[in-house]
């Protein structure tokens, strides 16, 4: 089993890598998140994941990495309904279901890196900050103020969790992809171990950079 797991913040290409993920025949999961009009291209993000994910930490949450690293194993996190450990569990049941290779995206996975296989590689999308907390303040109707902690925290949380499972991760350079869609989809197909195909190279599109400096 082979796990290619994307992590990044909101807003810095997340649904780019996985969607090129998947167009190079990486299973990214059996029934996909919809896309919307928010991201009409897709999401390709696992929905057995998200239910686990939503159920467990809530919709949209993202907590600083010191709190959830001191959570006593009883307590919950704002609007969810399971505990961490039953959460942790859930998703490992889930990883340890898939089988071949294949590929999950969901930055909140970052919280629970020690529930995901051992062996799995990690790509990190790459954005610089300010271009992600204007696009997801621009997404999500709010200010840049209340964006930015929204970042920063699961920034953090995915350079905490890298860093304590000593995992090094591919970097995904999100504005290097969409003007050089050939060359970022060529490294990725490296990283992950396939070949390259047209599809994901037709795939990237510069649309994608909705919300840039909050458009």
């Amino acid at each position: 089993m082979a796990c290619i797991l994307v992590l990044g913040t909101p807003r810095s290409g997340t649904s780019c890598v996985a969607g090129i993920l998947h167009h190079l025949g990486v299973p990214m999961g059996e029934e996909l998140m919809p896309p919307d009009e928010w991201n009409p291209a897709g999401y390709f993000q696992d929905r057995e994941f998200e239910l686990i994910l939503a159920d467990g930490l809530g919709v949209f949450t993202f907590p600083p990495w010191s709190d959830v690293d001191s959570l006593p194993r009883s307590r919950k996190f704002n609007n969810c309904k399971k505990t961490l450990r039953q959460t942790a569990t859930a998703i490992k049941n889930l990883a340890d279901s898939r089988q071949g290779l294949w590929g999950v995206k969901s930055n909140r996975l970052a919280y629970l890196l020690d529930a995901m296989p051992v062996d799995m590689k990690v790509i990190r999308t790459f954005r610089p900050e300010a271009d992600s907390i204007a696009s997801w303040a621009a997404r999500a109707r709010t200010s840049v103020e209340a964006s930015t902690p929204i970042i920063r925290n699961m920034n953090l949380a995915i350079e905490a969790s890298l860093q304590k499972a000593n995992i090094t991760p591919y970097i995904a350079d999100y504005n290097t992809i969409l003007s050089d869609p050939a060359a970022g989809v060529t490294g990725i197909a490296s990283f992950v171990g396939v070949p390259v195909t047209q599809a994901a190279i037709d795939f990237v599109n510069t649309d994608f950079r909705r919300f840039a400096n909050g458009e």
